[in-house]
């Protein structure tokens, strides 16, 4: 009986370190993918400003056939008073990533009552579009 005590041992501790290793490629894969989501809604913020340099307006939406770039999946847009809008679906890291990808611009932050939290939580006394759900990430222009 013995006799199979280290055989049992080492088979439990190659499955405990396979498991941590699918656990440590499954967050590298989620944060990869949430810093692309990051850099996408830059982009996409871009390309809004720069259509609206050349074709300014106050409110609507930009067709999505006037740029170049298409916005992360589940992301939205909209112009009021000439001030651009992108938001998207909370989701773990995007606030921080965003933060990072923008330059820690201080147009990005978190939705709530209404009001835009910046990535510490702080109230930035930014009214932010009633269209813009509470709980979504914002980055404004």
């Amino acid at each position: 009986m013995l006799i199979f005590l280290p055989l049992v041992l080492a088979l439990l501790m190659n499955v405990v370190m396979e498991y941590q290793q699918l656990a440590v490629t499954a967050e590298t894969e989620r944060i990869a993918s949430t810093q692309q989501r990051a850099i996408q809604t830059v982009t996409f913020m871009n390309a809004m400003n720069d259509y609206l340099y050349d074709h300014p307006f106050r409110d609507g939406s930009i067709p999505q056939d006037k740029l170049p770039v298409r916005p992360p999946e589940d992301a939205r847009h909209i112009v009021r008073q000439g001030r651009a809008y992108i938001w998207q679906p909370f989701q773990p890291g995007l606030l921080y990533e965003l933060a990072l990808a923008s330059d820690i611009s201080a147009l990005v932050g978190k939705v709530e009552n209404g009001q835009l939290h910046d990535v510490i939580g702080a109230d930035m006394q930014v009214d932010v579009p009633s269209d813009i759900p509470d709980g979504t990430i914002v980055y404004m222009n």
